[in-house]
C-alpha cells in the first residue's frame, strides 16, 4: 500500500507524455472493492485487476510490489522490485527521455 501512495503523489510531477496505471495482482476481492478503495484513496490514475495472474506472469512479476517503466512503444525500460520511491521514478524517467 506504501506504493500506491508514493504513485499517487506524483500527480504534476510527471511528465506529459508519461502515465501511471496499476495492475492489482494480489486480489482485492473484487471490481467493487477495489472502486471503493480508489474512491476512499482519491487515486487519480487507472488501476487493472490481473484475476487470473495472466499479467504477472507475462512481465515476471514474482514479488510485489513491483513497478515498470514502459515506453510508448510498450518496451520495458526499467523494472523495479520492491517499493519504488519518487526520486527514483523521477530520474529513470528522466534517463529514458534522454535516450529517445
Amino acid at each position: 500500500m506504501q506504493e500506491i501512495g508514493i504513485l499517487n503523489g506524483m500527480k504534476g510531477k510527471i511528465p506529459g507524455d508519461f502515465s501511471i496505471i496499476a495492475v492489482n495482482v494480489d486480489g482485492m476481492g473484487s471490481a467493487e472493492a477495489l472502486k471503493k478503495f480508489v474512491e476512499e484513496e482519491n487515486i487519480w490514475f487507472k488501476i487493472g485487476i490481473d484475476s487470473d495472474g495472466s499479467i504477472a506472469k507475462r512481465y515476471g512479476v514474482y514479488l510485489l510490489p513491483t513497478s515498470f517503466l514502459i515506453d510508448r512503444n510498450f518496451m520495458v525500460r526499467f523494472k523495479f522490485v520492491g517499493p519504488v520511491l519518487e526520486e527514483d521514478l523521477l530520474k529513470k524517467i528522466e534517463e529514458v527521455e534522454w535516450s529517445n
